[in-house]
Protein backbone atom coordinates (compact mmCIF):
# COMPACT_ATOMS: atom_id res chain seq x y z
CA UNK A 1 0.00 0.00 0.00
CA UNK A 2 2.90 2.19 0.61
CA UNK A 3 3.69 1.93 -3.00
CA UNK A 4 0.85 3.94 -3.88
CA UNK A 5 1.54 7.11 -2.15
CA UNK A 6 3.80 10.14 -3.84
CA UNK A 7 7.60 9.31 -3.04
CA UNK A 8 8.55 11.53 0.08
CA UNK A 9 10.69 14.55 -0.59
CA UNK A 10 14.27 14.61 -0.67
CA UNK A 11 15.92 14.15 2.42
CA UNK A 12 19.31 15.82 3.73
CA UNK A 13 20.30 12.71 6.06
CA UNK A 14 22.34 10.13 5.50
CA UNK A 15 20.99 6.93 5.06
CA UNK A 16 21.87 5.12 8.30
CA UNK A 17 20.87 9.00 10.20
CA UNK A 18 17.46 8.62 8.38
CA UNK A 19 16.88 4.97 9.62
CA UNK A 20 17.54 5.65 12.99
CA UNK A 21 15.28 8.49 13.31
CA UNK A 22 12.76 6.74 11.75
CA UNK A 23 13.01 4.03 14.03
CA UNK A 24 13.26 6.23 17.18
CA UNK A 25 9.91 7.39 15.48
CA UNK A 26 8.38 4.06 15.16
CA UNK A 27 8.97 3.15 18.73
CA UNK A 28 7.61 6.02 20.10
CA UNK A 29 4.32 5.75 17.79
CA UNK A 30 4.06 2.54 19.45
CA UNK A 31 4.35 3.24 23.13
CA UNK A 32 0.96 5.68 21.97
CA UNK A 33 -1.22 2.81 20.96
CA UNK A 34 -3.14 0.19 23.17
CA UNK A 35 -1.40 -2.54 22.33
CA UNK A 36 2.46 -3.24 22.11
CA UNK A 37 4.04 -4.31 19.04
CA UNK A 38 6.77 -6.54 19.33
CA UNK A 39 9.57 -6.66 16.87
CA UNK A 40 8.24 -7.73 13.83
CA UNK A 41 5.27 -5.21 13.48
CA UNK A 42 8.24 -2.43 14.11
CA UNK A 43 11.02 -4.15 11.65
CA UNK A 44 8.37 -4.42 8.66
CA UNK A 45 6.83 -0.87 9.45
CA UNK A 46 10.92 0.51 9.31
CA UNK A 47 11.80 -1.69 6.46
CA UNK A 48 8.54 -0.45 4.31
CA UNK A 49 9.58 3.30 5.41
CA UNK A 50 12.81 2.79 4.26
CA UNK A 51 11.92 1.16 0.89
CA UNK A 52 9.73 4.00 0.74
CA UNK A 53 12.84 6.24 0.40
CA UNK A 54 14.47 3.80 -1.95
CA UNK A 55 17.11 3.30 0.72
CA UNK A 56 18.69 -0.66 0.78
CA UNK A 57 18.33 -2.20 3.62
CA UNK A 58 17.55 -5.78 5.06
CA UNK A 59 14.74 -6.91 7.11
CA UNK A 60 16.26 -9.59 9.30
CA UNK A 61 14.49 -12.57 11.48
CA UNK A 62 16.64 -14.66 13.56
CA UNK A 63 17.12 -16.82 16.46
CA UNK A 64 18.67 -16.50 19.95
CA UNK A 65 22.20 -17.81 19.95
CA UNK A 66 23.02 -20.47 22.21
CA UNK A 67 19.82 -20.34 24.52
CA UNK A 68 16.95 -21.17 25.08
CA UNK A 69 14.45 -20.21 21.78
CA UNK A 70 13.62 -16.89 20.70
CA UNK A 71 13.45 -15.20 18.05
CA UNK A 72 13.66 -11.14 16.77
CA UNK A 73 13.18 -9.39 14.19
CA UNK A 74 15.83 -6.10 12.88
CA UNK A 75 15.71 -4.19 10.29
CA UNK A 76 20.34 -3.45 8.81
CA UNK A 77 21.46 -1.28 6.86
CA UNK A 78 25.19 -2.33 5.39
CA UNK A 79 24.84 -5.56 7.79
CA UNK A 80 24.85 -3.30 10.86
CA UNK A 81 21.18 -3.21 12.53
CA UNK A 82 19.24 0.34 13.16
CA UNK A 83 18.60 1.58 16.81
CA UNK A 84 19.01 -2.50 18.46
CA UNK A 85 21.54 -3.29 21.13
CA UNK A 86 25.19 -3.17 19.97
CA UNK A 87 25.62 -6.84 21.24
CA UNK A 88 22.75 -7.88 18.73
CA UNK A 89 25.13 -9.83 16.81
CA UNK A 90 26.38 -11.74 19.92
CA UNK A 91 22.57 -12.19 20.88
CA UNK A 92 21.27 -13.52 17.62
CA UNK A 93 21.68 -14.79 14.08
CA UNK A 94 19.81 -13.79 11.31
CA UNK A 95 18.15 -17.13 9.53
CA UNK A 96 15.97 -14.50 7.01
CA UNK A 97 17.31 -11.48 4.91
CA UNK A 98 14.96 -9.65 2.71
CA UNK A 99 16.08 -7.09 0.85
CA UNK A 100 14.43 -4.27 0.75
CA UNK A 101 15.25 -3.15 -2.44
CA UNK A 102 16.13 -5.67 -5.26
CA UNK A 103 19.37 -5.36 -7.29
CA UNK A 104 17.34 -3.79 -10.17
CA UNK A 105 16.00 -0.94 -8.37
CA UNK A 106 19.36 -0.35 -6.51
CA UNK A 107 20.66 -0.10 -10.16
CA UNK A 108 18.12 1.88 -11.50
CA UNK A 109 18.75 4.58 -8.42
CA UNK A 110 21.89 5.15 -9.69
CA UNK A 111 21.91 5.68 -13.11
CA UNK A 112 18.97 8.75 -12.25
CA UNK A 113 21.13 10.03 -9.68
CA UNK A 114 23.94 9.99 -12.36
CA UNK A 115 22.12 11.86 -14.76
CA UNK A 116 21.22 14.66 -12.36
CA UNK A 117 25.05 15.19 -11.74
Amino acid sequence: MADRLPPPGPNPLPPRALAEGQARAIARLAEQIPFKPQCLPRALLLAGSLRRRRIAADLCVGTRIGEAFDAHAWVEIDRAAINEAPDLPNLYRCLWRLPTLSADAEREDGARHAKRL
